[in-house]
């Protein structure tokens, strides 16, 4: 893909909700603070964006700090800011719970740059892995996060994952517990997640135990199912 204006652009207007400590939320500098899952979610975009335009460098290391300071003494993130529409958070909105958050910061973290042996890496790795959860969202971040930090319990978690799911002979899905209040959405991110943890760790592995064998997400369908389809043909990974 080549560089267009319009990339630039979108870049460009994403810094005007930049706060001068390098977080980012809903309004920029009209908020009273910045928002720690917007600033995840902006710096995971624009790292990915680095291979199609030019992101000043200085950006992405002022929110990485920002970032930074947000983590406690357990490694846990402080969840600060708003975020509006509540939509965009997907299954990061469940309440409660600090874990979600604790995976998805160092998984932005560490695909912008971040080295797996950093102290907020581990740390992280840490507040994940006293968590002792059995809910698929959450379990399919953290076993993506630990999968990025090469933690060697990585494979526990995605066993643990994988253990919840619902194989049929074409397909593998993970059906969110029953008064969740996730959408079917979240399902999607599920499925994403445990594909990103899987191929992270060894894809040929899986895809040989047929747990990811030119696998696709049918994300829109009738009654978007968001499951895991094992067919031959596209390989997607989410």
């Amino acid at each position: 893909m080549l560089m267009t204006s319009s990339h630039v652009h979108g870049y460009q207007r994403e810094l005007r909700y930049r706060h001068r400590v390098g977080s980012y939320s809903a309004f920029g500098s009209s908020d009273a603070e910045g928002s720690t899952w917007l600033t995840a979610f902006v710096l995971k975009s624009f790292a990915q964006a680095r291979q199609f335009i030019q992101v000043d460098s200085e950006d992405i290391n002022m929110s990485r700090e920002w970032l930074r300071i947000q983590q406690m003494e357990n490694g846990c993130f402080q969840s600060r800011g708003k975020v509006f529409h509540k939509g965009m958070k997907g299954g990061l909105d469940s309440g409660g719970s600090p874990v979600p958050l604790a995976a998805y910061i160092p998984a932005s973290l560490l695909e912008s740059g971040e080295l797996a042996t950093s102290r907020t890496v581990s740390e992280a790795a840490f507040c994940l892995l006293a968590d002792n959860t059995q809910d698929p969202y959450t379990l399919a971040l953290k076993s993506y996060a630990l999968a990025l930090a090469s933690a060697p319990e990585a494979e526990m978690v995605v066993q643990q994952l994988i253990a919840l799911a619902t194989v049929t002979p074409t397909s593998m899905y993970w059906d969110l517990p029953a008064g969740s209040g996730k959408s079917k959405g979240v399902s999607v991110e599920v499925d994403g997640y445990a594909i990103l943890a899987m191929t992270t760790l060894d894809a040929n592995l899986y895809h040989q135990s047929q747990h990811i064998q030119d696998c696709q997400v049918d994300i829109i369908t009738e009654e978007w199912s968001g499951r895991i389809h094992l067919n031959t043909g596209m390989y997607w990974t989410v």
